[in-house]
């Protein structure tokens, strides 16, 4: 459980000492906020308007580590109480790297709820054109999870429906930026977003990518935007792209029309790996793998190196030890995990491929059965608790916290025991599991929501 609750912070840890290591001496070295679990922090990026010289499809690495500090410092701040204050670090780091004119959108000034974005925009003048710098809420954004479970079927050429509205906010709230301050002429868009903003990002960098190839005005007839204008970088996205198998050896959305997209990925996540390949989801432009023991054929030497600068930067006991490699396959026995060593060279992202998969094929009968039958019954869910919950809870910790309570030996026993011997009494006994979860939680739900959220999700499993 431990291992897969620090996965954000990894991947946070990970983002923090990139900065540092492929800084170049054209830059100068700022220092940000971002959030983290129930606090801020600080670090240090590099930057200058220089990373924007080459064209949007050379992929930068320099210019990726700038990205991933202006996302986080993105998130929701954890030390501003007021919702209007939320975007104060971005605001703060725009402010530092010359950027004007600084707003978010409204969403970004109220309590999140199950389908806003919060959005933010700057802008200052590089090469004689106007550059935008958008930053979208990554974290500590609520009830604002929901989307990430939300599929969907009906959304314009099969985006998956959470994103693809996000991306119809990011866009809306972008123009509007464009109009209020009378933006017209050549524009340079620079676009980041981690997680559910990583999706939202990429959806709306793919989206704007078609309407510069069509020759759409996406944002006013008086604004001109190059596609080597639009820099997109996108971390640990979730897939909200569909595409046509019949399009194979090369998706349309992996084709050069995206190709100044760029989605910085840790295959040992699974939050890059839903929604699943099986449903035909993939992300626009090409995916940059983080090294590990499966692409990295240096990885021993590799991780020594990068666990010695872990060690030494500034926030690493605040983060806690740099461990990435430790996952190993287990198995029941005597309702207890035990190591399996028919799956001993497994890593954690092949294991959760594969477990996807199986999900995508067996267990749930395609996206329609999903968006049917359980979709409604999980964003129920992540309302009920974010109505009740403490708001600044990362959803990574609520998880945790809910799969402990729900996964205690006694609850594990009853559960089996009806699938063996009564699939009724099973529904009737987990419902019963899940809501003391929740109130040990301090979750306070009537038995009939929860009767009705988790209804779709176990007919469509039993």
């Amino acid at each position: 459980m431990n291992r897969i609750k620090k996965t954000v912070i990894i991947v946070l840890a990970i983002a923090i000492i990139l900065p540092l290591a492929s800084c170049g001496a054209r830059q100068t070295r700022f220092a940000f906020s971002y959030q983290s679990k129930a606090n801020d922090y600080v670090s240090e990026m590099y930057y200058d308007d220089s990373l924007f010289d080459d064209p949007s499809s050379v992929y930068d690495p320099s210019l990726a580590t700038a990205s991933i500090s202006f996302a986080m410092a993105s998130f929701g701040s954890m030390l501003e109480e007021d919702y209007d204050q939320k975007s104060v670090n971005a605001s703060v780091l725009l402010t530092k790297l010359g950027y004007c004119e600084i707003e978010t959108n409204e969403f970004f000034k109220e309590k999140p709820d199950t389908d806003s974005l919060g959005c933010i925009f700057g802008r200052k003048e590089i090469d004689g054109k106007t550059m935008i710098a958008c930053g979208i809420r990554g974290s500590n954004y609520g009830a604002e999870w929901a989307p990430n479970v939300t599929v969907g079927t009906e959304t314009v050429n099969g985006y998956h429906k959470g994103f693809y509205e996000g991306s119809e906010i990011f866009l809306a709230s972008l123009k509007q930026y464009i109009t209020d301050k009378n933006i017209e002429g050549g524009v340079m868009l620079w676009i980041v977003g981690y997680s559910r903003a990583g999706a939202v990002a990429n959806l709306s960098s793919g989206r704007i990518d078609e309407a510069i190839r069509d020759g759409v005005k996406l944002f006013g007839d008086g604004v001109e935007i190059e596609k080597d204008d639009l820099y997109a970088y996108c971390f640990e996205a979730p897939q909200g792209v569909a595409y046509d198998d019949t399009t194979y050896p090369i998706p349309y959305p992996k084709s050069e029309t995206f190709s100044n997209i760029f989605c910085i990925v840790n295959y040992n996540d699974v939050v890059p790996k839903v929604a699943m390949s099986e449903w035909s989801f993939t992300r626009y432009g090409v995916d940059k793998v983080l090294y590990d023991n499966v692409n990295d054929i240096n990885y021993g030497a590799d991780i020594v190196k990068m666990t010695a600068f872990f060690d030494g930067s500034a926030n690493s006991e605040l983060l806690g030890k740099y461990v990435v490699s430790d996952f190993e396959m287990k198995s029941f026995s005597d309702l207890k995990l035990v190591s399996d060593g028919n799956y001993c060279n497994w890593a954690q992202g092949i294991y959760l491929e594969d477990l996807l998969s199986q999900l995508a094929i067996y267990g749930i009968d395609g996206r329609e059965q999903y968006s049917e039958k359980i979709q409604d019954g999980l964003r129920d869910i992540i309302r009920f608790v974010y109505l009740k919950y403490d708001p600044s809870v990362p959803p990574s910790d609520l998880v945790m916290s809910l799969v402990e309570n729900v996964l205690n030996v006694d609850a594990i026993k009853l559960l089996i025991d009806d699938l063996k011997n009564d699939l009724a009494g099973f529904r009737t006994d987990a419902k019963a599991i899940l809501k003391r979860a929740l109130e040990t939680l301090d979750v306070d739900i009537d038995a009939g929501s929860v009767t009705e959220a988790v209804d779709g999700l176990l007919s469509a499993l039993f």
